[in-house]
């Protein structure tokens, strides 16, 4: 009888506290990192600390409304808690990197590593977006000053049609340089 109860009481003092611990659910999002032309060792490294980085958390924290749901205001104490509650790895030595995220509310899990993976591909394209429009933007600059240029051009062209009708016979001394550069 004394080995049952010891054994009974051994193992409430070892079960109790896994009944009572509160249950943590872990939610899982991969993500392909597109690897550039060139090879590039540091790739998967760089793309895994972009996951854990401050815009990253920034905008996943935002898009989840953690300031209000988690009652805090210091966008620092919300990135550290929200970092706690994720992992970043690579997946089988794959260019496939894994967020995993940990919550006692299995929604929650899976919101924050879908967040954070969302962030992080948004990031990415607003870089590459960025890159893009800068010769976009050098190009509309360009067409910008050619209209103007242009512009100038059909003004004085008219001024000297104004001229020829009041002195028929006399041309005006630009007249043929505005001509040629009217046909560009």
């Amino acid at each position: 009888l004394g080995l049952v109860l010891a054994v009974v009481v051994l193992g409430g003092i070892w079960i109790g506290p896994q009944l009572m611990a509160p249950r943590l659910y872990v939610s899982t999002a991969r993500i392909v990192v597109e690897a550039p032309e060139v090879n590039d060792p540091y790739l998967m490294l760089t793309a895994m600390e972009w996951l854990r980085s401050a815009a990253v958390l920034e905008a996943a924290s935002t898009q989840l409304g953690l300031a209000l749901k988690w009652g805090s205001s210091d966008r620092a104490q919300i990135w550290g808690r929200l970092l706690k509650r994720i992992r970043v790895g690579q997946y089988r030595n794959t260019r496939i990197l894994e967020v995993s995220a940990a919550s006692e509310d299995q929604n929650e899990a899976a919101e924050i590593a879908n967040a954070v993976v969302r962030a992080y591909v948004d990031l990415k394209i607003n870089q590459r977006t960025e890159v893009l429009d800068l010769p976009r933007q050098a190009l509309r600059q360009k067409v910008e000053r050619c209209e103007r240029r242009l512009e100038e051009l059909r003004r004085r062209r008219r001024e000297i049609g104004q001229e020829l009708l009041a002195k028929p016979n006399a041309l005006p001394e630009d007249y043929n340089a505005v001509e040629s550069d009217l046909k560009i």
